[in-house]
């Protein structure tokens, strides 16, 4: 799992889906008074599966890649 911290205070990760044992990457949200929100279920067959890298861009927004999956096989850039 990666957590990086955001422009807007906030950190956010990525989990590592298993998919051989059916489970889905996620990403989320965790603020520092330690709410967790669930952002996203990723689609294996759409978006790729995690172990995902993220980076903050200069713009402030979190980017990330996703390894194997999607339309193509390669992963996807969200």
């Amino acid at each position: 799992m990666a957590v990086i911290e955001a422009s807007d205070g906030n950190l956010y990760g990525a989990t590592l889906g298993l998919i051989a044992g059916g489970g889905s990457s996620e990403l989320f949200r965790i603020t520092t008074s330690g709410q967790y929100t669930l952002l996203r279920i990723m689609n294996f067959g759409l978006d790729g599966g995690c172990p995902c890298i993220l980076v903050r861009g200069s713009d402030g927004n979190i980017y990330g890649t996703a390894v194997s999956g999607g339309v193509t096989g390669g992963g996807r850039l969200q």
